[in-house]
């Protein structure tokens, strides 16, 4: 599979993303990710949040897997982070100082 251009910590030192590390943390400790949760990790509108969920329903279905039948769909959280090289550690220790920060003030 190849990997996504996107790159978070880019977005959120250029400040077109406006949500918080804890925000993004609550969605990449999902097990599984919905096309809403897409959009948000991504800043991007519906089609493109579905093309992307596609792409990752693909690489799941042709290694033999299957995917849960719902009327929302989703994928697998790890394999979403994968796709967007998202640092899950990275993620977590920014969350942690937003939070120390918070607490200070």
């Amino acid at each position: 599979m190849k990997k996504s251009d996107f790159n978070l910590e880019k977005l959120m030192k250029e400040g077109f993303y406006n949500m918080k590390y804890s925000d993004v943390y609550k969605i990449i400790s999902k097990p599984w990710a919905s096309t809403e949760d897409i959009k948000k990790l991504c800043q991007c509108g519906n089609k493109k949040a579905i093309s992307i969920r596609k792409i990752i329903e693909n690489e799941v279905i042709n290694k033999g897997k299957t995917l849960p039948i719902s009327c929302y769909k989703s994928i697998p959280t790890p394999i979403l982070l994968k796709y967007l090289n998202i640092d899950i550690d990275y993620v977590f220790e920014m969350a942690k100082k937003e939070k120390e920060l918070e607490e200070l003030l």
